[in-house]
């Protein structure tokens, strides 16, 4: 999972669609060199809307570039001032209990 910290709330409708998708061309995540395949990312943004989470389907280990684009939106409908960061993630949660059948 990778969390990005805003210092405003943002306007969910801007990063994440009607279907709980990301926004194509709001936060992108790219792997560098030798960095694994992460599969697909699902966004939550948390109740203050100030972080926003990414969940993937596989794993996170090695370099990753994280964009932001200008495409994201404050609430109160300012535009967030595009960035990119380049950063070594490794996915650090282990297995856990799932469920039980009878």
């Amino acid at each position: 999972m990778i969390a990005i910290t805003f210092n405003t709330a943002i306007a969910k409708s801007s990063v994440i669609d009607s279907n709980g998708n990301l926004i194509a061309g709001a936060v992108t995540v790219t792997a560098g060199s030798g960095a694994t395949s992460y599969g697909t990312l699902t966004p939550k943004l948390s109740a203050d809307k100030k972080t926003l989470r990414l969940t993937a389907t596989g794993e996170f280990n090695g370099t990753y570039v994280v964009t932001v684009f200008s495409k994201v939106m404050t609430e109160d409908g300012q535009i967030v001032l595009a960035t990119s960061f380049q950063n070594d993630f490794k996915d650090r949660i282990g297995p856990s209990y799932v469920s039980t059948e009878v």
